[in-house]
């Protein structure tokens, strides 16, 4: 496993070097096993913030790396990884200019925060709109769709992570009522905090404890919305 410049430039920026040491073994772990990082401080929340783009994209290659490797076996040679090593370079350093063009059109932190997790590769046009069991379609875009109504962000339905995560929860047997039900609940809930604005977001919201936000859903609206403004994490 390699870690890029680009992702640990950040938390050495830090001025408390105990939270950049934290935060790059976060990002090593997740590099490593996937385990999503979880920072302590603002400070760290802004750093993961800023190098998450690359961070995705150096996580969806390991996990293309390790599936090739176990398929292709003796394709993978000193030349190839050369010119792998080259390809990812070049791809980072554009990631980066990006990041730097979004921040300048930006006048306000939080739409800074939105197009920083908001940024993430186009899946290939075979991926398609993408169906579940027996051929239904998933509605990809009216999911996120309703995830930026609720919560005033700007996710993008071609994302590929967010994809992945919203055909995990099709496959458990949730439809576009149920995601909409989270978004809109969890948006009243965390939507007054600063802190956990942050966390409005697919990765979060759609990812393993969607079970307990739909929980919440319900709950709110048995009891016309009791206690919106409860923090659950």
């Amino acid at each position: 496993m390699q870690v890029l410049d680009s992702l640990i430039d950040g938390p050495l920026e830090l001025s408390n070097r105990r939270e950049g040491d934290e935060l790059i073994g976060m990002m090593v772990r997740y590099l490593r096993t996937g385990e999503e990082p979880e920072p302590r401080t603002d400070a760290q929340r802004m750093a993961l913030a800023m190098a998450r783009p690359v961070l995705e994209k150096s996580r969806a290659r390991i996990e293309a790396g390790a599936s090739g490797g176990r398929q292709g076996g003796k394709q993978t040679g000193k030349q190839s990884g050369k010119q792998t090593a080259k390809q990812t370079e070049k791809q980072d350093e554009g990631e980066r200019a990006s990041n730097q063009r979004s921040e300048a059109r930006s006048n306000q932190p939080s739409n800074r925060a939105s197009d920083i997790y908001s940024s993430s590769s186009s899946p290939s046009s075979s991926q398609g709109e993408g169906c579940g069991e027996g051929g239904e379609r998933i509605p990809y875009a009216e999911v996120v769709a309703a995830l930026n109504e609720a919560a005033g962000t700007h996710y993008r339905a071609s994302s590929a992570k967010t994809r992945r995560l919203v055909r995990a929860r099709w496959a458990e047997g949730y439809r576009l009522e149920d995601f909409r039900a989270v978004a809109e609940t969890m948006a009243e809930r965390w939507g007054r905090d600063p802190k956990m604005r942050a966390y409005l977001r697919p990765e979060t919201l759609f990812g393993p404890k969607f079970e307990g936000y739909r929980e919440l859903a319900r709950q709110a609206e048995g009891v016309g919305g009791h206690d919106r403004f409860a923090v659950y994490a």
